[in-house]
């Protein structure tokens, strides 16, 4: 349920029935976006949408807030005022780059240490943040102008060599295409230019609004 997640997030808690069970520990597991949580490469942040949760309004009785939905490693802990949350909500993010908004983006998964002692029943002790390789994201600019279709296929197999062999690259094409130039730009030519561990597409930026992803 993303609409109406903000007006109707502490009864849908409540009627998970948490407060009824006797445990050591309670962690609260969400699919959503928490206010202040940050997306983008400019750092979008979410606010009061009817399809965000209220920070501020996160049950005090669990001792983390486990997120996904947003794929950016962030740990929220004051609200959108500064002040402290009830309880810190982790995001891990995803453990690899699934768009250029990430391109820039540290991956990898969280490590949660939780104090079990009577005094500190469930008490959040300490986190730590471990980074797994990601696949780099790349960018190239063409610009087309007066290539003929030996230039072009030179062009994309000299950048590619260089690039890291996992790479994910997009082409991003300027100016007009002819449909010459197309015999090269298309999926087929482009994955026959690149190695097999490279994923590559090509995005048409000016007359030609389209996109070929292989």
């Amino acid at each position: 349920m993303r609409q109406g997640i903000r007006r109707n997030f502490v009864s849908m808690v409540n009627q998970s029935g948490y407060c009824r069970v006797q445990a050591d520990i309670h962690l609260l597991c969400i699919h959503q976006a928490v206010e202040g949580a940050t997306v983008g490469p400019v750092g979008y942040t979410f606010r009061h949408a009817s399809d965000v949760v209220n920070a501020s309004a996160i049950p005090g009785d669990f001792s983390a807030v486990l997120a996904g939905h947003i794929h950016r490693h962030q740990i929220l802990t004051t609200n959108l005022q500064a002040k402290p949350l009830p309880v810190p909500v982790f995001y891990p993010g995803s453990i690899e780059r699934t768009s250029f908004a990430e391109k820039y983006e540290s991956k990898g998964y969280l490590i949660l240490e939780l104090e079990m002692g009577a005094s500190n029943k469930g008490r959040l002790r300490q986190w730590q943040f471990h980074k797994l390789p990601a696949r780099p994201m790349i960018q190239l600019n063409l610009h087309t102008a007066n290539m003929k279709n030996a230039e072009l296929r030179s062009w994309i197999e000299t950048r590619l060599a260089v690039l890291p062999e996992d790479s994910i690259v997009k082409i991003k094409i300027h100016d007009s295409v002819s449909q010459k130039a197309l015999e090269v730009l298309n999926a087929a030519s482009l994955r026959a230019l690149a190695p097999q561990t490279i994923n590559i597409d090509a995005v048409f930026v000016e007359t030609r609004k389209s996109q070929t992803s292989i």
